[in-house]
């Protein structure tokens, strides 16, 4: 409904509604989303960074995998020379994954198609919903995606594994690529709960470390915590620590800093917004992608007809086929009940 009566346009009462029948209104030829979406920036970086296609077959990401050695059959030998021939031995064991397929449908009718794109409708259209429609059906794909890669598939075996699967200790994935967690340790992420005390980035400190004494993997390449936990880690530094986390340059000229990321014993931490809770996870990326499925990577299938079951209208499918796995959860540690500030 137009607004009138405000400015200097007339009111009910100086027959604006004659004025609303004969003259168009002035639309801005832009959609805004009014805090609809949220960044993704975890999702973001596996999908450019860490992304890899795979071939189909059945069982199509199968790495193998030993969490024991050969056997160590070595022995010291008197003057004989002798020496006892060991068994042969094989721990090797495949873990695989099956690949889940996320399907999209955009439907739009042809009475729809007819007023926004039909002859000589361009003039009068300034918002085309229906390609609207499309750019949001697109970002519903990358919103699931990255609520499932940051949550667990535990509920839905046709899903996604998320970080909680993979940086997990058979709480919420108790056969990890088909490998069981309870009969290989080795198979398990590290899973701790904070206990400490004090500042809150020594809090971190201390796990990192438990992490490198407990385990043969070497430092996470990130960390990824939520925005609660952040504010918390930042905040606890010093103001002299706060002085030399930001620009150089601007130590003398402002009293304010800027913080894109938070390092904490050479781990650099971001904040995602879809990552809620007091839980963090200290990723190796070197060991953790995305498998995707080429056929169905953000593919749009061509337009299909709706008139046999009864509608003038189209549909169209955008698909997105693969799996979130790491072939070595032990590089990676989940640490629970982290400090933090609640927002308001």
């Amino acid at each position: 409904m137009a607004v009138s009566g405000t400015g200097f346009y007339p009111s009910s009462a100086q027959n604006a509604q004659n004025y609303i029948n004969v003259i168009r209104r002035n639309f801005t030829p832009t959609l805004i989303y009014q805090n609809v979406r949220k960044a993704k920036p975890f999702l973001r970086y596996i999908l450019e960074r860490a992304s890899k296609p795979t071939g189909g077959g059945f069982s199509p990401i199968t790495q193998p995998v030993t969490g024991q050695t050969f056997g160590n059959d070595g022995a010291l030998s008197d003057w004989t020379g002798s020496f006892t021939l060991p068994g042969i031995s094989n721990p090797i064991q495949n873990a695989e994954w099956n690949q889940a397929l996320y399907i999209q449908p955009v439907v739009f009718t042809m009475p729809e198609l007819s007023l926004l794109e039909g002859k000589n409708a361009d003039p009068f259209v300034v918002i085309d919903v229906i390609k609207a429609r499309l750019y949001d059906k697109y970002q519903s794909v990358l919103d699931y995606l990255s609520g499932r890669f940051l949550g667990t598939n535990s509920s839905n075996a046709l899903d996604f594994l998320g970080l909680g699967d993979i940086v997990d200790n058979g709480t919420n994935d108790a056969n990890y690529g088909n490998i069981s967690r309870a009969s290989n340790s080795w198979w398990n992420a590290k899973v701790y709960t904070n206990s400490q005390s004090g500042a809150a980035y020594t809090q971190v400190l201390y796990y990192l470390m438990s992490f490198l004494n407990d385990t043969n993997a070497p430092l996470p390449s990130l960390g990824v915590v939520s925005y609660s936990v952040f504010y918390a880690l930042m905040t606890s530094f010093t103001n002299i620590e706060r002085m030399y986390i930001q620009d150089p340059k601007g130590v003398t000229n402002e009293r304010s800093y800027e913080i894109q990321a938070l390092d904490i014993g050479g781990v650099p931490h971001i904040v995602d917004p879809n990552l809620t809770g007091t839980t963090g996870y200290y990723l190796n990326m070197d060991h953790l992608d995305f498998r995707f499925n080429p056929d169905f990577f953000f593919k749009m299938t061509d337009i299909a007809d709706l008139q046999p079951i009864g509608q003038l209208g189209f549909v169209q499918n955008l698909s997105v086929a693969g799996q979130l796995v790491s072939d070595a959860p032990y590089t990676h540690m989940q640490l629970a009940s982290m400090p933090n500030t609640p927002l308001a």
